[in-house]
């Protein structure tokens, strides 16, 4: 119901609609329903006000009580150094947790391949491992008992991976530039 409506008074009556510009997602409510993550970089935005409560603790925050969480299943698509982080894009206080995916079996109980609950000086979190092509990872993302206020933020996936053939410069893109240095040494003999 409209109320307070003013011009002209008969407008109250009626069909309306009203255009949305973001939706979020459903919550990721278990290792056996996270959202999906493919290649590198991806980043995933996240509120806790729709994620499930959970209690209990998370392995590298043992001071703290875990509230909420999310899990995300990714496929990093190349091999590398591998970050996963919510640094520098939410105020929550959050521990993040990677585990190899068995899909066979595709729990969570497994031994984590990393888990940090810190930042630098931030209370978001960072973890660094070798991510393998053609491997998926489970990632738990958990909200800690600090900012209780604060719920929303971006998770990043990242691989460092080699740059792609024919990546002269390594920039990470193969345009004019490449092919500019590849003419110029062209003819020339190298190591």
């Amino acid at each position: 119901h409209i109320t307070q409506w003013t011009d002209p008074p008969s407008a109250e009556a009626g069909t309306y609609e009203m255009p949305t510009t973001g939706m979020y997602p459903l919550p990721a409510s278990s290792c056996a329903t996270p959202m999906t993550v493919s290649g590198s970089p991806a980043e995933k935005s996240f509120d806790f006000a729709f994620a499930p409560a959970i209690t209990g603790t998370v392995p590298c925050a043992t001071g703290y009580v875990a509230l909420r969480e999310f899990f995300f299943k990714w496929n990093p698509g190349m091999s590398g150094p591998a970050t996963v982080a919510t640094c520098g894009l939410t105020l929550v206080d959050t521990a993040i947790e990677v585990f190899q995916l068995d899909c066979s079996n595709e729990s969570c109980t497994g031994t984590a391949v990393a888990c940090n609950d810190q930042c630098g000086i931030s209370n978001a979190s960072a973890v660094t491992f070798t991510a393998q092509a053609g491997r998926q990872y489970l990632v738990r993302l958990t909200k800690l008992n600090f900012n209780i206020s604060q719920n929303v933020g971006s998770i990043r996936f990242t691989v460092d991976g080699p740059p792609p053939s024919g990546d002269v410069n390594g920039d990470g893109i193969i345009n004019g530039l490449d092919l500019g240095i590849l003419l110029g040494q062209w003819g020339t003999s190298g190591p």
